[in-house]
Formats: structure tokens, sequence, C-alpha cells
């Protein structure tokens, strides 16, 4: 045994903080000691108190990495193939009512869901729940728009309700641009069950009418008056808000965060920076240049960090979270208005990418999860790789492993992140 390859090690008042990412355990050593333990693992860990040589054990920053490799490869492995949870995301449009700049739908053929293949959708869930010994049915109503289609989500949760036995949790989210996210519809939303609805909102007002343009409204003005209604009067329904960053709107994130706390005060709300990226299918032509660098992504959470440490939901101590990529699970599956079926809902509209139709569920047999993930050496002998889910493979096909362009948001800046997450606890 020897001193993991999994640990992440800064100092802060003449003291070592040492932080696992098998078992995201923190310790504190005298200089001296961590030295010692570190270069001489084996005969300090012989001399010490056996509660303190258990306690650093169980730890795993003394630990044989060959053998914790494996392991953490057999889990993910396992979690990929897991039944408890069944993860559809449903496009029953790819019409949209506004022009954003970014998006990654706008070269492929408009379409929307007829009540036939409704109707399939629904089958093709009872398909999935029958074979399945599932827990949770998790449901994303996107788009297009999705609430162009509003009356034929609250047709296809109402019929999938009926099908569910009585122990699977249902849980439902709709991503919207919030245009059309007026009273009555939200009404619907909240009669059909929606738990969470996600907005994007790219900045203050000029920034975000230039970004994500409407020809019939203010844009920014129409969704913020949703949003009041909202958060005022469905305070069981959570908002999350997400601000599409790229270098044009770097300072847009403060802005909105600032003029967001101020005016929704204690209520239901969340908001997310993510960050405008390039895949294989995305055509935003001349604004590639637009894009944020893996560096410049991380220099701007840790600058964003010291202003809004508590209002930004980065985990400055990198942790493990469930494989939420399609792509890693094997019971996700993204479902176009035409039926046919994806792997991830990036690529919905571009049949090139479809592996099957919600009409004929012998697909399934096929092992998708997975299939597109290459493990590289260098990624088993990073720190973060007990934490980090192996980026998106989109990223990594597109980026042709560009040096950390599709790494962790904290690689190359680790030391950096446990510093800053270690001031913070303890202001």
């Amino acid at each position: 045994m020897k001193f993991s390859k999994y640990n992440i090690f800064s100092t802060q008042n003449n003291k070592i903080i040492v932080y696992n990412t098998i078992t995201e355990m923190i310790l504190e050593f005298d200089k001296d000691f961590f030295l010692s333990l570190k270069n001489h693992p084996s005969e300090i860990l012989n001399i010490i108190h056996k509660n303190d040589k258990k306690y650093i054990l169980n730890s795993k920053i003394i630990a044989d990495d060959e053998i914790e490799k494996n392991n953490i490869i057999k889990n993910k492995l396992v979690e990929a193939k897991s039944v408890n949870t069944i993860s559809l995301f449903i496009t029953p449009t790819l019409f949209c009512n506004m022009n954003c700049i970014y998006c990654f739908q706008s070269a492929y053929k408009k379409s929307e869901m007829t009540q036939d293949i409704a109707n399939q959708t629904i089958q093709f869930t009872k398909v999935l729940l029958k074979s399945k010994k599932t827990n949770i049915l998790n449901i994303v109503w996107t788009g297009g728009e999705a609430l162009l289609k509003v009356d034929l989500i609250k047709y296809m949760s109402c019929n999938i309700k009926k099908i569910l036995d009585n122990n699977i949790s249902f849980q439902q989210k709709v991503i919207t641009n919030g245009l059309l996210l007026n009273e009555n519809n939200i009404k619907i939303l909240n009669e059909t069950g929606i738990s969470s609805i996600q907005i994007t909102v790219d900045g203050l007002s000029n920034t975000h009418n230039q970004r994500r343009t409407s020809n019939k409204y203010n844009s920014f003005d129409k969704i913020t008056q949703n949003i009041d209604n909202l958060l005022l009067n469905y305070s069981n329904i959570h908002l999350a808000l997400r601000i599409n960053i790229d270098k044009s709107n770097l300072n847009s994130y403060i802005e909105i965060l600032t003029y967001l706390n101020h005016r929704y005060v204690n209520k239901n709300y969340s908001v997310t920076p993510c960050f405008v990226e390039q895949f294989d299918n995305m055509n935003i032509d001349d604004r590639i240049h637009n894009i944020l660098s893996h560096d410049e992504q991380t220099k701007f959470l840790l600058n964003a960090g010291r202003l809004y440490y508590d209002s930004l939901p980065i985990d400055f101590l990198p942790q493990r979270k469930s494989a939420n990529c399609m792509l890693k699970r094997k019971y996700s599956f993204a479902i176009g208005a035409d039926g046919s079926v994806y792997k991830c809902y990036i690529d919905v509209g571009n049949l090139t990418k479809r592996i099957g139709h919600i009409n004929n569920p012998s697909f399934l047999k096929n092992k998708f999860y997975l299939s597109d993930i290459k493990i590289s050496n260098k990624c088993y002998d990073c720190s973060l790789f007990p934490v980090c889910n192996g980026s998106c493979p989109k990223k990594i096909s597109t980026l042709n492993n560009n040096k950390n362009e599709h790494c962790h948001i904290a690689k190359g800046y680790e030391k950096k992140f446990l510093k800053f997450y270690m001031e913070n606890i303890i202001k």
C-alpha cells in the first residue's frame, strides 16, 4: 500500500488537508507527520495508535491503487446497468417559438408528435416497466418548445400514470423557454404532477433578448412575468433557472444572479451556470470562437464563487454523483416527435443517430450503455477519477482528446478547489 493517487492535498494554517476522492473523507495533518506518512506509509502505520491506523486506512488515503481502480470501474458498470431508474426524454415537438443563437436542433427537420405516436410512446413505456424491476420512472418533457404541445403532455402523463404500479415513483420535469408559461399552462403542469420546470435566462434584458430572440415578445420581460406568477403561486414546483455562458456574456451570470436574488427572496428556485459547448452535430458557425475553454470555465467558476459561494450549485469539493449521462445508463432513452429513439437527447432529430423506434422495442436487446465510452490510462491515474463520470462521450469524440477540454471542471485546479472549499466552510 502507498499514498493513494486518488488524494488531493492542500495547505491551510500550517496544516496539510488531504481529501480522498474514493471515500470523500477530509483529513488534517501536521506537515511533518504528513510527509512521513506519504513517504513511508507502512512504517508509520505500524507505530501509530490502532484507532488512528484504522481511521487512516478507512479513509483510503493509504491504499492499493490497483485494487481501488478495479472497484471503481466495477461500481460504475453496475450503476450503468441498474434498472432501478428508467429515464425518458420525450420531445412532443421540434417546433419552437424562439430563435436561440446556440440551438443544436436548428438544422433538423421540424416535426410534432401525433396522437398515434403518443399512444405508441405510452406502450413503449409500458414495455420498459414490465420487463424491469424499476422503482423510479423519470420523464423530462422537452423540445423544440415543449409547451406548444402542453395538452399532449397532459394526455400522455395521465395515461402513463395508469400503467404504473403503486411502488413506482413517477417524477416529471419540463424544459421550456418560458414564453408560454402562462397561468393556464402552469395550472395544467401542476395538475399533471410536474415537480420541476427548467427555463434558460442568459442575462438581463438586453443580453438575453440578443441571444434568445422572439418575433412576438420582449422575451426577457415575458419570461420574468411568467416566473413571477410561478414562484408566487406554485411553491410546490421547483424552478431550475439555467444560464448558458460563453465569452460574450461572461458578466451576465453575476448580474442576473444579483437581480434574481433580490427579486425572488425565499422562493423555490435555483440558478445554474452552464457553458455553451460544441458537439459534432451543432451548427453555431462563426460563434465557435465564443466558446470558453476548460481553463476559462474553471477560472470563471472560481471567480464567481468568491462573490456568491452559497448561491453556486457547484461542488468545489469534487464529489461523486450518480451517472446522469444517458449514454452511460442502460435504461435511459430520448424519444423524438416521430417516435425515433436515441441514446442522447442532443441527437433528437438527427436521424443518423437513432437506435430504433418505439413501435419495435427489439432494439432494447442491444448493449448501448458504455458503447462509445473509452477510458484512457490518464483517466485511471487522475485523482478525480473516482468522482468523475468520464465526461460527456460526445465531447470526447468532438474534441479529439484535446488537453483537459472534456475533463472534470476541477481538472488542473484540484488543490485550488480544495483550498477554496476549506476557506469557505470555516468562515
